[in-house]
């Protein structure tokens, strides 16, 4: 995704749909998280065009939470082949909006009438998170037919990189992938009057320890750059890492306790063995 070109695509449009995956990762997160701040910060309509499993904490993740679905037309129908209509009105008060059929002649019932979702409203898709092996299409059910192909988008997903040697750092032959965060974040910064929050910066690195194994794996001179540049806004290192590795459950915890407390080994013979009551 090039920012530049993005941002020029998105001012032109004013209702915006995202789409993640079913099961997106931190990283898929972390980049939608700082777009729906920095689309709201350029006075776009922002939703989802689909549900998906976004939230483990919505303390992380508070935009993402907060936002709903884009809306879609609602069409009320009237078989007019059974009941022929003559004139069709609406009368609006302070809490409904009354719409008036009167019939040519045959009277009107309830069962001439039914309703249905109509188009969705979306100038703009972008979708976060989506592999070559399985793009948007494939996991675009709950959109109607042809959205994509009718409805310009733009795709924000790990892109390949050479990467450069870095003192101690171990070289890699293979490319690797420019996280989504890192997209996300150099869209952001050039929106003219957006700053990105410490929240934001720290959900966008913890968006990069997940690419990266925890900033353990062959890494470029941008990653690094960008890094640096996220703890600048304020991004807190132990709770990215917490973002990223999050401690196990009470319950588990007690759960292994249980369980090395009755776990018994035989170094002899190799062998351990452990039991749990059903409770």
């Amino acid at each position: 995704m090039d920012p530049v070109q993005a941002i020029t695509t998105i001012e032109k449009h004013d209702i915006i749909g995202l789409l993640l995956p079913d099961e997106p990762s931190i990283d898929a997160k972390a980049g939608a998280e700082v777009l729906l701040s920095a689309l709201g910060h350029m006075g776009k309509t922002v939703g989802l065009l689909a549900p998906t499993s976004v939230i483990a904490d919505p303390g992380y993740f508070e935009a993402l939470a907060r936002t709903k679905p884009l809306a879609r037309e609602f069409i009320i129908s009237v078989n007019t082949e059974d009941s022929p209509v003559r004139q069709l009105r609406y009368e609006q008060n302070e809490r409904a909006i009354d719409i008036i059929v009167t019939p040519k002649s045959n009277p009107l019932s309830s069962g001439a009438v039914s309703f249905r979702d109509g188009a969705l409203r979306c100038d703009l898709a972008i979708a976060i998170g989506f592999s070559p092996e399985s793009p948007p299409e494939k996991q675009s059910n709950a959109l109607p037919a042809d959205f994509l192909k009718q409805t310009p988008f733009i795709t924000v997903s790990p892109a390949q990189n050479s990467p450069v040697p870095q003192p101690g750092l171990t070289p890699d032959k293979k490319p690797r992938n420019t996280s989504i965060s890192e997209q996300c974040f150099l869209l952001a910064k050039r929106i003219p009057g957006f700053t990105v929050a410490s929240r934001h910066a720290t959900t966008l690195l913890a968006g990069i320890l997940e690419q990266t194994a925890n900033l353990r794996e062959a890494l470029n001179a941008d990653t690094l750059d960008i890094t640096s540049q996220l703890f600048k806004a304020g991004a807190q290192y132990d709770d990215a890492w917490t973002i990223v590795n999050p401690l196990p459950s009470l319950s588990l915890i007690q759960l292994i306790g249980r369980a090395a407390a009755r776990s018994k080994i035989d170094e002899d013979r190799g062998v351990l063995w452990s039991f749990l009551a059903a409770e």
